[in-house]
């Protein structure tokens, strides 16, 4: 009898601002994950409603301009809720939590996946190794140059 494996996902999340349009500042995690992108996203999703409570667009926790910080009544829901957060980010004297950058952010928006989807499982992927270019001391070239448009 062969024995069953669970499929592998690869997706990027991407933290910050990804259309470039405002403060042009984002970054990339390469996550490899047993459920698929619709069940991660729906999941995160469906917690947020839940909660009332959100990481994303302008109305959601860490989403302002340089705002690092969550507010007392969200970190108190996310508490109530089972939110490891004392582990996750740097609890503040106000009674609040802050978030130093993306790696912080990483666990925390998959507590929220988890919380709606508990056998979703995650890792991070290690940065990967460029084949060519970037100066390579080897393979210093680039590839296919002429396939885009100036």
């Amino acid at each position: 009898m062969k024995k069953k494996t669970s499929k592998k996902y690869l997706y990027n999340l991407v933290i910050g601002d990804w259309s470039k349009d405002g403060h042009n500042q984002s970054e990339e995690v390469l996550i490899s994950g047993n459920k698929s992108k619709k069940e991660v996203m729906d999941s995160y999703l469906k917690t947020c409603k839940k909660l009332a409570v959100q990481l994303h667009d302008n109305k959601g926790e860490l989403c302002d301009y340089e705002s690092r910080i969550l507010s007392p009544e969200a970190a108190d829901i996310l508490l109530a809720a089972g939110c490891p957060l004392k582990d996750i980010l740097e609890e503040t004297e106000s009674n609040s939590f802050y978030c130093a950058g993306p790696a912080a952010f990483v666990p925390l928006f998959f507590w929220f996946v988890k919380k709606s989807l508990p056998d979703f499982k995650y890792e991070l992927v290690p940065k990967h190794e460029h084949l060519n270019g970037w100066w390579d001391k080897d393979y210093n070239f680039s590839l296919g140059y002429g396939l885009f448009n100036a």
